[in-house]
């Protein structure tokens, strides 16, 4: 009943350019349901992945982010959230009925950081073959382009976390 969001900042295409990839993963199964890269993981970019994934798949239970500012008003760093001064995406969420939760734990952080490991090995070589690719956006359906997203999930049988309705 849990999606997990995160974005990594990654010279992806081996050059001097700096993207980030947000990726948002089903916590039950660890499939990818949605992986782009943008110039910067934003309020804009991360309610556009959101979108995207309910418009696919359904509106979902719960979001698991980091503390990042477009999730979270965090008064002092490596505090605790303020559940009360709530952002514009918090606000979103609310309105749909997602509960969004926030990353303390380290266990919780590795999961997405092995997930990002997982991106940089196989994604940064396919970038840098592809040269059709070298300034394209990359998105969940590059399977379209031999580029399979399939290839980068671990799945387990699991629950779904999306509501039928």
């Amino acid at each position: 009943m849990l999606l997990h969001i995160d974005g990594s900042r990654h010279q992806w295409f081996q050059d001097e350019r700096w993207y980030d990839l947000i990726v948002i993963l089903d916590d039950a199964t660890n499939e990818i349901y949605y992986a782009q890269l943008v110039e910067e993981e934003s309020t804009v970019t991360v309610m556009a992945a959101i979108r995207e994934v309910i418009e696919r798949k359904g509106l979902f239970c719960v979001l698991y982010s980091d503390r990042g500012s477009h999730f979270w008003f965090t008064p002092k760093a490596g505090a605790k959230v303020d559940p009360h001064r709530v952002t514009q995406q918090g606000r979103a969420l609310r309105e749909i009925g997602v509960q969004l939760i926030p990353a303390y734990s380290p266990q919780a952080r590795g999961r997405s950081e092995r997930s990002f490991g997982t991106w940089q090995v196989r994604l940064r070589p396919e970038l840098r073959l592809d040269w059709a690719w070298r300034n394209a956006v990359v998105t969940s359906r590059a399977s379209e382009r031999g580029f399979g997203v399939r290839g980068m999930t671990f799945l387990k049988r699991g629950l779904t976390c999306f509501n039928p309705d």
